[in-house]
């Protein structure tokens, strides 16, 4: 019998930060050039011009990701092959968008499965579970199924505040299809501003 099936998930955990654009430069890292290492050694490559860390206590926007739990899938028995596992409040989402709106995607990046697998058989979904935004939109709380194409969480007007969402990790029935292996992927969240 087939029965030894291990999913791993693993989440990427970052810090962001955006410029507010009024100081006349272009601070913005992604034009470093790395053989100009003496321009920017003292640089922390957070974009906030030195004024916080990046953890919340400037007047900076950010987005931190944090994982909560273990977030690996164990199917080792004939039931996880047929109903879906849930990790409860698996993922949290930390931002802070003072400076204009913006609005939160997340989508799986890379993975790697074993042979004969494929990625489109692979039902991961991020499903809501709490906030503590008063003025959120286009929420979605339904459980959405990440593909590799950007899926917009939810959006969420400017305000002066830190805001704290909270994801389950859900992963769809496999079934008894599905290779013999680990499946491997990436979550990869993005915050955009207009």
């Amino acid at each position: 019998m087939r029965y030894l099936y291990v999913i791993g998930l693993m989440l990427v955990t970052g810090l962001y930060t955006f410029s507010d654009g009024k100081g006349g430069r272009d601070d913005d890292d992604d034009k470093k050039s790395y053989h100009d290492d003496d321009k920017y050694k003292n640089d922390d490559d957070d974009d906030d011009n030195g004024g916080s860390n990046g953890n919340g206590n400037s007047n900076q926007n950010y987005l931190e990701v944090s994982v909560n739990s273990l977030c690996n899938f164990t199917c080792s028995m004939p039931e996880h092959l047929e109903n879906e596992q849930t990790i409860n409040n698996a993922v949290s989402l930390k931002f802070k968008t003072k400076n204009s709106d913006c609005s939160i995607y997340a989508k799986i990046g890379s993975y790697s499965y074993p042979y004969g697998a494929s990625f489109s058989t692979l039902d991961f979904r991020l499903k809501y579970r709490s906030d503590n935004s008063s003025n959120v939109q286009s929420l979605v709380t339904n459980a959405i199924r990440l593909s590799q194409t950007d899926q917009r969480l939810f959006r969420q007007p400017k305000r002066s505040q830190t805001f704290h969402f909270y994801y389950d990790a859900v992963l769809g029935p496999l079934g008894y299809e599905a290779p013999t292996g680990r499946y491997d992927f990436t979550v990869i969240f993005t915050m955009t501003q207009p």
